[in-house]
């Protein structure tokens, strides 16, 4: 089936999510709201493929988080951004895709045991 395109005799998009709970136990839709804004960090770099994206995400729903990633192709421009930024203080590691599962267990990232939530 191409990219974008629903299965036949599916009308509406919820649809493929009811039939994914049927044949998958599990499945389920997570609902969130974020803002986010991303930003170049050059540390003193002088070409712009040398800058690390910054982004910074509000996730006020299914709870409030604050949520920072950096991005590069080179992990030691990741660690020199890290390391500058300050951005691990109080913060714990946790993909997104792992919040999104713990949220479909109808839980909270912030009530998990470690530091502050925040994901990378």
């Amino acid at each position: 089936m191409p990219p974008g395109r629903l299965p036949a005799g599916v009308a509406d998009p919820s649809e493929v999510v009811d039939l994914l709970g049927v044949r998958l136990p599990g499945v389920c839709t997570v609902s969130v709201t974020k803002r986010r804004w991303q930003y170049d960090w050059t540390g003193g770099a002088s070409a712009r493929e040398d800058a690390v994206t910054v982004e910074v995400a509000w996730i006020t729903a299914p709870e409030e988080i604050l949520s920072v990633a950096l991005e590069h192709l080179d992990l030691d421009r990741v660690r020199e951004a890290h390391d500058a930024l300050r951005v691990e203080h109080g913060m714990r590691r946790l993909s997104y895709l792992d919040a999104v599962a713990i949220w479909g267990r109808g839980e909270k990232v912030g009530a998990l045991p470690g530091r502050a939530a925040g994901l990378r």
